[in-house]
């Protein structure tokens, strides 16, 4: 059985090698895309629900980017008068700031989606949400660069999380950078299957309000299920330039935390056959690695399987540093080997906590 357990633990660290040195290293081939000279009419959309807060410390970072006919829409989820308030006051000396107030109150953002893409007339729409924050004021051109130059109609930008003092959130920071990787990697190799709204570019010749609307069904995956249906390798490009990114605050509490990620994970199911084989591939060779070395611990091949271990620790450790430096991760790299052992319990217990009831909220 030792033998059977050995065995199997090889063949996942392969599966791991291959993954991390030619699917995942590929970002480090990405060339920053030249900064276009014109600048087409865009619109950046943001959902807003009850977040005053959040628009009066992420506003300014959005507003003062240099980018000439850039509009800023403002969609109102049914928040309490304070948000019109706030924008009626923006607008006295922000010109291209928009605002429209949603007309149906249903659970989600989608329908905020929907109405935006309705009423936006730009014929580009750059995505972010009300707690986050460009890195840069070249964010916009960055994204709009990035599409001239691929001829995509798809942009899948990067949003790390901030960290503070706290554990969860150096761990919040790690598995977006994780997530953020795979995505992005995948994209590069001709297989996007999601993106995030806190930083995203769509040609509206490509994804309309009816692309949002046909997954109106569910209350999350806005973005995830309208990338995994209409991307594909031709009309699809990524944006790792850090002018790019955006930033965004950590869930405050572990509860806030399970409720974001069992949103996200509550779409899975409804991804192409060949996009859940490809995270599919990450995932349990993650949860496999982890397990097969705690039973072989037990037996007369622990130093073998400690061995291969390391030598996967050791393979891999260049290329995550060097995604850690260009996708400007702040944990430490002394801290990837704890991080890379808790992501395995992680996938573990996302598995079992889908199937906890969620109360569908916003």
């Amino acid at each position: 059985m030792a033998y059977l357990t050995l065995y199997f633990l090889i063949i996942v660290v392969i599966i791991q090698l291959i993954i991390w040195l030619t699917v995942y290293s590929k970002l480090l081939s990405i060339k920053k895309a030249p900064i276009i000279d014109s600048s087409p009419p865009t619109t950046v959309v943001i959902c807003t629900k009850d977040k005053l807060d959040n628009l009066k410390s992420n506003m300014p970072s959005v507003l003062s980017q240099s980018y000439d006919g850039l509009y800023i829409f403002l969609v109102d989820d049914f928040s309490d008068a304070s948000i019109a308030k706030y924008v009626r006051e923006l607008q006295q000396k922000e010109r291209y700031l928009l605002y429209h107030k949603v007309i149906t109150n249903i659970g989600g953002k989608k329908q905020a989606l929907i109405e935006a893409f309705v009423k936006t007339e730009t014929e580009w729409i750059l995505l972010t949400d009300d707690d986050c924050r460009p890195h840069t004021n070249m964010w916009a051109k960055s994204m709009l660069s990035a599409a001239y130059k691929s001829n995509a109609s798809i942009v899948l930008g990067y949003s790390p999380y901030t960290i503070n003092d706290t554990f969860l959130s150096r761990w919040v920071h790690f598995e977006a950078w994780i997530t953020g990787v795979q995505y992005l990697s995948y994209a590069v190799s001709g297989v996007p299957y999601m993106g995030v709204g806190r930083n995203i570019l769509y040609n509206r010749n490509l994804v309309s309000s009816e692309n949002i609307a046909s997954h109106k069904d569910v209350v999350s995956g806005d973005d995830d299920l309208t990338v995994n249906a209409v991307a594909n390798k031709d009309n699809t490009a990524v944006n790792i330039s850090e002018e790019s990114f955006v930033w965004t605050d950590p869930p405050e509490s572990y509860s806030a935390y399970l409720r974001q990620k069992r949103r996200h994970y509550s779409v899975s199911h409804r991804y192409k056959s060949l996009h859940k084989l490809a995270i599919s591939a990450y995932t349990f060779s993650q949860v496999g690695l982890y397990v097969l070395i705690i039973c072989l611990l037990w037996t007369p091949f622990w130093k073998i399987a400690l061995s291969v271990y390391v030598l996967r620790l050791v393979l891999i450790l260049p290329t995550v540093s060097k995604l850690y430096q260009k996708m400007l991760s702040q944990n430490a790299i002394w801290l990837f080997p704890i991080m890379d052992f808790l992501q395995a319990f992680y996938y573990v217990f996302f598995s079992f906590a889908l199937f906890i009831p969620n109360k569908k909220k916003w």
